[in-house]
């Protein structure tokens, strides 16, 4: 009599695929922090230091003093980067309208106003972080930004 053959039962094979043709994994974007109010006449200059701070902080911008102080009432920043010379408003009326508010900002002055005299005003006046000569080193504003924001901000 023929012996009748015994198929032997397994589990199915699995198929996997390379590992080149595997999906991406998702990259959660994280929503920043912080909220960065960037106000310059200048619109490249406004560009730059936004893309400087992508990741880092959410930038807003503002091409003149008035507007500057608009978004900051209607607006949370933590942290206010300004030029000084701009039209319909400069960036010292801004400063002694956030001093006569109370107004607890951390700011950076970014300016092509190269006079010290100026300067030292600014720096006597008012409690500013820094301020930055146009051009400036990106890598060095940047590493100001983060230093700034991780300080309690000040009144101004």
């Amino acid at each position: 009599m023929p012996q009748k053959r015994l198929k032997r039962l397994s589990a199915p094979k699995r198929r996997t695929r390379p590992l080149s043709r595997t999906r991406p994994a998702l990259k959660v974007q994280r929503t920043p922090r912080f909220r960065i109010l960037v106000c310059d006449d200048e619109p490249k200059i406004c560009h730059i230091v936004t893309e400087l701070v992508a990741g880092l902080a959410y930038a807003d911008t503002a091409s003149n003093g008035v507007d500057a102080l608009h978004k900051l009432k209607t607006h949370h920043h933590d942290l206010l980067v300004l030029d000084l010379k701009m039209p319909r408003m400069d960036g010292l009326a801004v400063l002694d309208a956030l001093r006569q508010s109370q107004r607890e900002l951390r700011v950076i002055i970014l300016t092509a106003h190269q006079d010290l005299a100026v300067a030292h005003q600014v720096y006597r006046t008012y409690k500013i972080l820094a301020y930055f000569t146009k051009p400036f080193d990106i890598h060095e504003l940047r590493a100001t930004i983060e230093q700034a924001l991780r300080h309690a901000p000040q009144p101004v």
